[in-house]
């Protein structure tokens, strides 16, 4: 409510935190406003300023509005989509956690950025410098970052790499012990990182699918053959997920292989 605005709603202009709203009614004294969704734009912060242009007459409202849905949202993740026609950069994107901090990127590209939660800030780190990769998996230990694995320049890899957080550096490592593979599950537990399961991407992977689990010594730099995942024993899994924390892995919601004559 107020004074002075146009009874012709295309001759007010309403800015809610910067993203413009769609004047639905208006008078000389009260304008009916539909608030943006999430999804037109990007609110910086929840409380927003209000801004009104009429016919060039603009004012600021000193009172701000609550943006209380339960879900905000963020400032976009600025990876680029790899153009691949079946899925994108997105929804393939490796994640790592350090110090409250975001790490994200690797899926067919090279790119790699930091996201600050705090501050809602994306940052470019260095470029990953093997082999751009589908699938590859990893895990966090004493803030650097182990990766590797996955699938590129058509084939299955090995290759394994440690980004230090602190140098935003990247430095080639021992290759991971066990079979070449893509889709493998990866997490770290106390001061030890895990990886295993997978398949041969460009082998038939009904034939190519992994159970084997190995542990990854960061300060020897080392890979150690542990207990096999014990589900779909014959026939290997891939693309499970896992949760863990100090003391034990919870693992599981997988994708698995089963056999062609199974399958029959």
């Amino acid at each position: 409510t107020g004074n002075n605005f146009s009874p012709i709603p295309e001759n007010n202009i309403i800015q809610i935190g910067g993203i413009p709203a769609n004047v639905v009614n208006a008078s000389l004294n009260e304008l009916e406003v539909v608030v943006p969704l999430q999804d037109k734009g990007i609110y910086h912060e929840r409380n927003v300023s209000i801004a009104v242009d009429v016919i060039g007459d603009k004012k600021n409202f000193d009172e701000t509005l609550l943006i209380n849905d339960k879900w905000f949202r963020l400032s976009d993740a600025p990876i680029s989509a790899n153009g691949s026609g079946y899925s994108s950069e997105y929804t393939l994107a490796n994640c790592f956690v350090s110090n409250n901090k975001a790490f994200i990127g690797l899926n067919n590209k090279s790119e790699f950025w930091g996201y600050d939660p705090i501050q809602d800030k994306w940052e470019k780190l260095s470029d990953f410098p093997g082999t751009p990769r589908w699938y590859g998996t990893g895990f966090e230990i004493d803030d650097n970052i182990y990766f590797g694995t996955g699938s590129g320049n058509g084939e299955d890899l090995k290759d394994w790499w440690k980004y230090d957080i602190s140098l935003n550096s990247w430095t080639q490592k021992s290759n991971f012990s066990g079979e070449k593979r893509t889709g493998a599950v990866a997490f770290q537990v106390g001061n030890s990182g895990y990886l295993g399961t997978g398949f041969l991407w460009n082998v038939s992977y009904y034939d190519h699918g992994y159970t084997d689990f190995w542990k990854y010594s960061s300060t020897n730099d080392s890979w150690s053959l542990v207990t096999n995942y014990p589900m779909f024993e014959n026939f290997g899994m891939w693309w499970g997920i896992a949760l863990a924390n100090n003391t034990e892995a919870c693992m599981g919601l997988v994708n698995f292989t089963i056999s062609r004559d199974y399958e029959k």
